[in-house]
């Protein structure tokens, strides 16, 4: 089964070349990998990628600075080709092998599979240190905390197109990832499923908390609202 890889990025040297490389060490042969750049004031990105003569890469010609991966994520989403998307952070490894194959293998009608991500410390040390802000949150996503968010996981190419992908009214750091997962729930009625397939999530600074509130607010405008489908699909940014 073909599937598509989507790799949004935004000035992470380190943890896109690790990243890509836990991609290009996987057993499963039938994938594409698209590294979508958030307009990185350098050129460090693309040069990772063309280390990997694999990857696709993208890149969004806009005013520089983080903000949110709902726009790279669309654009990636517009330029796949894979019947499944395996949908991942520019900071989380493929803990083995044979992930791309076990979440691809996992799917089935009706529902979208999550790996089970764990964080590690600076040394990369396959042991939970906790969330910056909350030392007790180890697992990011998995069967214990059963928080449904794609750190890394597989979804039906056409479920995404279906919900409109993800809402582009996000453009302050966070919860689009929750928003993209409503509308999979609560829209179009799929169930997430927990795989034991392992990720690592890389150690980074955290954007502030008073940086977060812009999509805060947005988020719970759209909960209050109850319409799981995004907004702007066709999408509105067009590279």
């Amino acid at each position: 089964m073909p599937v598509s890889i989507i790799l949004p990025v935004f000035n992470r040297k380190v943890q896109l070349l690790q990243a890509i490389q836990s991609v290009c060490d996987q057993t499963y042969q039938d994938w594409e990998l698209i590294v979508v750049d958030d307009g990185s004031p350098t050129g460090e990105t693309e040069e990772v990628c063309q280390e990997f003569p694999i990857v696709r890469y993208l890149r969004i010609w806009r005013q520089p600075g983080y903000g949110n991966p709902a726009i790279p994520r669309n654009v990636a989403y517009q330029a796949a080709r894979g019947e499944v998307l395996i949908c991942q952070s520019d900071d989380v490894l493929h803990g083995d092998g044979n992930i791309i194959e076990q979440l691809v293998g996992e799917m089935q009608e009706g529902r979208f599979v999550l790996a089970t991500v764990r964080n590690v410390d600076e040394q990369l040390r396959p042991v939970g240190c906790g969330h910056p802000r909350n030392p007790r949150l180890v697992e990011l996503c998995g069967p214990v905390g059963r928080r449904p968010l794609f750190f890394l996981g597989a979804v039906y190419r056409r479920d995404v197109y279906e919900i409109g992908g993800n809402d582009e009214r996000f453009v302050a750091p966070g919860k689009e990832d929750r928003y993209f997962v409503d509308c999979l729930t609560k829209g179009l009625g799929l169930t997430p499923y927990f795989s034991s397939a392992r990720g690592f999530h890389l150690h980074h600074a955290r954007p502030s908390l008073d940086t977060v509130l812009p999509s805060d607010e947005v988020y719970g405008r759209l909960i209050a609202e109850g319409r799981w489908r995004a907004a702007g699909a066709p999408w509105m940014y067009t590279p």
